[in-house]
């Protein structure tokens, strides 16, 4: 017999960035999403500014640790193969800056803030088994670092995120722009009750300048005292590549709420008397798109708003039989508990934290995002948590 030889060929890339598998768009606004990425903790908040530069911001060490420019975030992998693989970064992405902390807070005693017992890299299994077995007890480490990520305020107009922690009794608001130019620029404010430091490292950074605070032998030390904002910038090499053009804007606007009889198997579903059975059809995204739709959490407002939270879609809501986005960049929530009468207020169980998102201007988006609780160990693996 003939000997038959099958060859898998692998479908070229779409030229068309819109039909890219996970590739997630930005277009006028800042987006803020979380996925597990090389080179940080699966708790990083990787955030994609319109002009091309996206960075990534890291509670393992509540400072950014990546920077890079072109495509914003390819999320196939976690969406299809649930943490077995890595996400990356987009199409045609250049990476400017990787590693360590860009700027790393200091306790009082001099050390660098480090949650790599709680929140190792994503698949830094090395790291992951040394915690494992090092024989001390997780509360007790808790409790040896005075510090915690509080989460992040976004823009009403610009989306761009403001991350809060704290380091002792100080209260920190970091806000992060990064320029055509590459020039990343640092604000700090908050209550700062007592002198504040931060270590300034990282390779490829250059020209570093503080405005206020003083800055000796790679430490940049804040002042405590009546509250300011204080600002670090620095160079990184190179500048914005360009991201592919994207001929759509997105559209906030209410989707109608599609409904059909719904389909079923060889079972039927025996229901009691009065009872119907309907398929209701999922949203496109922002960009029109069909999205992996995958509910997790159901809860019902006072007023009949319906709030829905998916592994991978965000948080949308069902008001007057049409659909609107609340929240997005979920990493994959399971469950929801709405804590006023509208649906404005509510807590998610997501990944990495517990977490309360609020709309506090009225326009329908959630522009608060608080860390409830995440003093729990998180790795990044499908069936952590």
């Amino acid at each position: 017999p003939e000997k038959v030889i099958v060859e898998r060929v692998k479908a070229p890339e779409p030229t068309d960035v819109l039909k890219i598998p996970g590739e997630e768009i930005v277009t006028k606004r800042t987006r803020v999403m979380r996925a597990p990425l090389k080179g940080t903790s699966a708790r990083a908040l990787h955030v994609g500014q319109p002009n091309g530069m996206s960075y990534s911001f890291d509670p393992r060490m509540l400072s950014v640790r990546r920077v890079w420019t072109g495509g914003y975030l390819n999320l196939k992998q976690e969406r299809s193969g649930r943490g077995r693989n890595l996400s990356e970064e987009g199409k045609g992405a250049k990476t400017y800056f990787e590693g360590m902390a860009l700027l790393a807070p200091l306790t009082k005693d001099g050390v660098v803030v480090d949650f790599e017992f709680k929140e190792p890299d994503a698949h830094d299994y090395e790291a992951i088994e040394r915690h494992l077995w090092d024989g001390k007890d997780f509360a007790d480490k808790l409790a040896a670092l005075d510090a915690e990520f509080l989460g992040h305020q976004l823009d009403p107009e610009t989306g761009d995120p403001n991350f809060r922690f704290r380091i002792g009794r100080n209260t920190l608001a970091e806000r992060i722009s990064i320029d055509d130019a590459g020039v990343i620029t640092v604000e700090i404010a908050g209550e700062i009750e007592g002198e504040q430091k931060f270590k300034v490292g990282g390779e490829g950074l250059s020209e570093i300048k503080v405005s206020g605070g003083r800055l000796a032998d790679g430490v940049w030390t804040i002042p405590g005292g009546p509250e300011q904002v204080y600002t670090l910038t620095a160079s990184l090499a190179g500048g914005v590549v360009a991201r592919q053009e994207v001929s759509l804007d997105e559209n906030w606007a209410p989707q109608s709420l599609v409904t059909r009889p719904a389909k079923q198997g060889k079972r039927k579903l025996e229901l009691p008397a009065g009872y119907t059975l309907e398929d209701w059809l999922p949203p496109t995204d922002l960009l029109g798109r069909d999205q992996l739709f995958e509910p997790t959490g159901i809860d019902v407002a006072k007023d009949g708003t319906i709030v829905l939270a998916t592994r991978t879609a965000g948080i949308w809501r069902i008001r007057d039989k049409k659909w609107t986005l609340f929240a997005e960049g979920i990493y994959e929530a399971l469950g929801v508990c709405i804590e006023d009468d509208k649906g404005d207020v509510i807590v998610i169980a997501q990944k990495p934290e517990l977490t309360r998102i609020r709309d506090t201007n009225g326009d329908g988006r959630a522009d608060v995002f608080e860390t409830l609780c995440d003093d729990y160990g998180f790795h990044g693996n499908y069936h952590e948590y």
